[in-house]
């Protein structure tokens, strides 16, 4: 794994407001992919600290705009369910 020097307090590049993409770019070099699964409808990931070993599963969806497309939506939650 590649070392990375991040900016001190008080330096120049430090962002002056809580800035959502620096906390990600910060959480990124403290967690291990583990394994991923993009579905038609989803993400799904789980994470391994590098800090403390601990597993986190993270799972983002989004619903389909066409009603016919709403049981394969619902078929593919419950999958994730039962992993």
């Amino acid at each position: 794994m590649k070392e990375v020097k991040l900016p001190t307090a008080g330096s120049p590049q430090t962002p002056r407001k809580r800035d959502p993409h620096w906390e990600l770019l910060l959480l990124l070099y403290t967690l291990e992919l583990i394994d991923s699964t993009i579905g038609s409808f989803s993400l799904c990931c789980k994470f391994k600290s590098l800090d403390d070993n601990f597993v986190w599963g993270l799972i983002g969806v989004y619903g389909p705009n066409e009603d016919n497309l709403h049981s394969t939506f619902l078929k593919e939650l419950r999958a994730f369910m039962s992993i």
